[in-house]
C-alpha cells in the first residue's frame, strides 16, 4: 500500500483499526439487517485484502446468532467489493469461526468431514480441496460398501491360501517323517511289499505261530534261506506310526543271542516283520508244549537261559532297552539248541494300540506286580519275568497252574521251598541227573528275581554271572570232578519258610 490512513470506528460490540489507502463510511444496515451494529467502514477502490484488527472488545458478545450475523455482513462486504481472496484473521466472531487457514502441509487425507463440506455449501466456507471449490458427500456411502467387500474377500482369499499352504506343509513334513524313519533302518533290513510276502509264504499258507501280536508263518527268500514272517494285527492309528521307529530300533540291535530281523513290510494297512527262523521252535514248547516229550536235560536249560540272560543284559545295559514281553514261548531255539530271544519291540507297539485287548505290556503269569500296580516299567520289570522262566525251567511247569486251582508258579515254589526239599521242586524228568547245588543256587536266584519289590531284584548282569557258576557246577558233576566254581557256596542251603530265601550278590564288574 503506497497511501495509509488508520481510522477508528466504534461498533456496539468492538474498536476496529483499518489500515486502508482510501477510506470511506457507510452504514451497515444494508449488510446486516440488524440494528446492533452502527456502521461499517466502505472501501473504494481497495485492491487488495483488507485486515481488520479488535483492539479492544468492550462488552461480552450476545450469543451465536450475532456472531453468525456479523460472519453473514463480512461475506457480504466480501461479495460486493469482489474480493478474490480470503478474509484472514478474526475480526469480529468469536473463537469457534475461522479465516484462512492452509493445511497443505498435513498431509491430510481421507474423507472430507461433513460439517465442512455443510458450511462449504451454505457459503460460510470456502473450502479448496486439490484446486476444486466444492466437495460433494455423495457416493461416499458406497464407496465404504464397496471398501468393506474388498476388505472381506481378501480376508477370505489369504485365509485359504494360508489353509492350503498348511495342508501342503504338513503332508510333505508326514512324507518326510516317514522317510526320515525309513532311512534310519539300518541297510541290512529289507523292505517287502504285501505280494512279495505272499510270495515268501507261498500266500500264508504254513501256520508256525499265533499270539496276540499275529500269526506267523514260515516261508523261503529269494536265496531259499528260511525264515518267519510275522503279520502283525495292528488297527491304531498309533500303533501304526509306532511301527517304524521300532523296526528302526530293532535294526540297530545285534546280538548273538538276539532273532535277526531281516525284513519288514509296511504296504498300506499291512504289517509285518520277517525274522531268521529257528527250527527248533521255543522254550515254552520243549518245556511243556508239544515237543514236551524230548525234554531238555539241566545242563542244556541251564545253557538256554544263560544266553537268554546274556541277550537282555545287552539290551539293559548296551542299549538302554527294555524287552517288555520276556516269557519262554519268545525263547528261539537253534539247530544246535542254542537260544535267541524274539519279538522285542512288539509290545511297544502293541501297547500303543488302543484297539487291542492287550492293556498291559506282557503276558499273564510273567506280569511284574509293581508294574501292575505303577505302571512303571523298567529293566527289573524284564527281570521279574525271567525269573518266572527260571522257575518254568527248574520246575517244568507253566506260569499259571490250573490243575485244580489257579496258582502261580511263584507261589507254588515257595511253597515247595518251605518244605526243605529240593527234590520236591525239581522237574521230574531229570531222574536225578544234576547238581544239588546247581539246583539249590538256581532256585534262590529264581526267587530273587521274582520279588515283589523291584528294588530289591537283581540286575540282568547279576543273574548272568551267577547261572555261569551254576552251570559251571553242573558241568563239573558231568565231567566226574565236584569242584565248585570259585564264587560258588558249595553247602546245600537249608530254608525254612520262603520268606528266608536270601542270597546276597555283590555288584560285580563286567
Amino acid at each position: 500500500m503506497d497511501e495509509t490512513d488508520f481510522s477508528s470506528f466504534i461498533s456496539s460490540n468492538f474498536i476496529f483499526s483499518l489500515l486502508t489507502s482510501q477510506v470511506r463510511t457507510v452504514l451497515l444496515a444494508s449488510f446486516l439487517g440488524g440494528a446492533d451494529v452502527d456502521f461499517l467502514a466502505d472501501f473504494g477502490g481497495i485492491t487488495k485484502p483488507v485486515l481488520w484488527k479488535p483492539l479492544q472488545r468492550q462488552r461480552s458478545a450476545r450469543g451465536e446468532n450475532r456472531a453468525l450475523g456479523l460472519v453473514s455482513g463480512i461475506m457480504a462486504v466480501k461479495s460486493d467489493y469482489q474480493i478474490v481472496r480470503n478474509w484472514h484473521g478474526n475480526p469480529c466472531s468469536p473463537t469457534n469461526f475461522f479465516g484462512m487457514e492452509n493445511l497443505s502441509g498435513n498431509d491430510l487425507n481421507g474423507r472430507v468431514p461433513e460439517a465442512l463440506i455443510k458450511k462449504n455449501n451454505s457459503g460460510l466456507l470456502t473450502l479448496l480441496v486439490d484446486s476444486c471449490t466444492t466437495c460433494e458427500a455423495s457416493g461416499n456411502k458406497s464407496s465404504i460398501v464397496i471398501i468393506a467387500i474388498a476388505a472381506v474377500v481378501v480376508a477370505v482369499v489369504a485365509v485359504v491360501v494360508v489353509l492350503i499352504l498348511l495342508r501342503i506343509s504338513g503332508r510333505w513334513r508326514k512324507r518326510r517323517g516317514s522317510g526320515e524313519q525309513e532311512t534310519q533302518i539300518h541297510s541290512e533290513v529289507k523292505k517287502f511289499n504285501h505280494e512279495e510276502l505272499k510270495d515268501i509264504t507261498n500266500n500264508f499258507s504254513h501256520t508256525i505261530g499265533r499270539g496276540g501280536f499275529g500269526t506267523v508263518y514260515h516261508g523261503y527268500l529269494e536265496n531259499h534261506a528260511e525264515v518267519a514272517v510275522k503279520v502283525c494285527s495292528l488297527e491304531s492309528t498309533q500303533a501304526n506310526k509306532q511301527f517304524l521307529a521300532e523296526v528302526s530300533s530293532l535294526s540297530l540291535v545285534h546280538h548273538k543271542n538276539l532273532v535277526k530281523l531281516v525284513g519288514y513290510c509296511k504296504d498300506g494297512s499291512n504289517l509285518a516283520v520277517v525274522y531268521e527262523y529257528l527250527p527248533r521252535g521255543s522254550l515254552f514248547d520243549h518245556l511243556r508244549g508239544e515237543d514236551s516229550s524230548s525234554a531238555l536235560n539241566w545242563r542244556m536249560r541251564l545253557n538256554i537261559v544263560l544266553e537268554a540272560a546274556q541277550a537282555l543284559d545287552y539290551l539293559h545295559t548296551g542299549c538302554g532297552m527294555v524287552h517288555r514281553d520276556v516269557k519262554s514261548s519268545n525263547i528261539l531255539l537253534g539247530q544246535n539248541y542254542e537260544a535267541k530271544v524274539s519279538d522285542l519291540g512288539l509290545a511297544r507297539m502293541f501297547s500303543a494300540d488302543v484297539n487291542s485287548i492287550i492293556t498291559l505290556s506282557g503276558t499273564p503269569g510273567y506280569i511284574d506286580p509293581e508294574y501292575q500296580l505303577t505302571f512303571t516299567l523298567n529293566e527289573k520289570s524284564d527281570v521279574y519275568s525271567f525269573g518266572v522262566i527260571l522257575m518254568e525251567v527248574v520246575t517244568g511247569e507253566r506260569p499259571i497252574l490250573t490243575a485244580r486251582e489257579s496258582i502261580h508258579i511263584v507261589k507254588l515254589v515257595k511253597q515247595k521251598l518251605a518244605q526243605g526239599s529240593i527234590e520236591d521242586v525239581v522237574d521230574s524228568r531229570f531222574e536225578g541227573e544234576y547238581d544239588t547245588n546247581s539246583v539249590w543256587k538256581f532256585v534262590e536266584l529264581a526267587v530273587m528275581c521274582t520279588r515283589d519289590e523291584a528294588a530289591d531284584r537283581p540286575t540282568m548282569a547279576d543273574v548272568v554271572v551267577h547261572l555261569k557258576d551254576c552251570l559251571q557246577i553242573e558241568e563239573h558233576r558231568q565231567k566226574g570232578k565236584q569242584e565248585p566254581s570259585e564264587n560258588s557256596d558249595t553247602n546245600t542251603s537249608s530254608i525254612s519258610t520262603p520268606q528266608s530265601v536270601s542270597v546276597s550278590f555283590a555288584p560285580v564288574s563286567r
